[in-house]
């Protein structure tokens, strides 16, 4: 049996309800259409705000971490003598971490011989 013996066998209510929509369809398309239209205008509209909205929170965000470490230089360039020499007992724990003796985590170029 090939593949065309079965277009006899079709259900005549399936033909029937196939050729119906065909005919139906340019009638109530335009109609779905007309409903449909403003909904997903308003859809892209709220879209669009919130995609401004973000972009908006994202530029002050932005702008307040560029003041922050703007302040954040500005103080630290300010008064380095405020800052004082290490403690000894916060070298002793690098010692023994390791950071010191080159076996630590990375931290050796932070720490010259020259401060120690």
């Amino acid at each position: 049996m090939a593949w065309y013996d079965d277009g006899a066998n079709l259900a005549w209510p399936n033909v029937l309800m196939i050729a119906g929509v065909a005919v139906l369809a340019p009638i109530f398309l335009p109609v779905v259409g007309a409903v449909l239209r403003p909904v997903v205008k308003g859809a892209v509209k709220a879209g669009l705000t919130v995609k401004d909205m973000a972009a908006g929170f994202v530029a002050e965000a932005g702008e307040q971490v560029s003041d922050l470490y703007a302040e954040a230089k500005a103080e630290h360039c300010a008064k380095p003598e405020a800052w004082g020499k290490p403690s000894v007992k916060w070298l002793s724990q690098l010692r023994q971490n390791g950071v010191l003796t080159g076996r630590g985590l990375g931290f050796q170029s932070l720490i010259s011989p020259v401060d120690l």
